[in-house]
């Protein structure tokens, strides 16, 4: 079994608690069948400043150096540039 803890996947079985106090546990072999694919938009960039809704998991917003403020409500589906929306 692995665990994944912050953005890293180990498979050892050491022990510890994540913050909330628990660890999620998952199987390494989950992981095998996945390819990485490109889901946000496709102008590349930097990124000013990210964050995402505390209420609405899905809704996320960035800030890019080259092209304004963005805005996905699926979760990296889709974006759009909100900076120039009518108010």
């Amino acid at each position: 079994m692995s665990y994944l803890s912050d953005s890293n996947i180990h498979s050892d079985q050491s022990t510890g608690t994540e913050a909330g106090g628990q660890r999620a546990v998952v199987d390494a072999g989950l992981f095998k069948g996945l390819e990485w694919r490109s889901v946000g938009p496709y102008r590349g960039g930097r990124v000013v400043a990210v964050a995402g809704d505390p209420v609405d998991r899905q809704r996320f917003y960035f800030g890019s150096t080259g092209g304004g403020v963005w805005r996905t409500t699926d979760g990296g589906l889709i974006w759009e540039n909100v900076s120039s929306l009518p108010q």
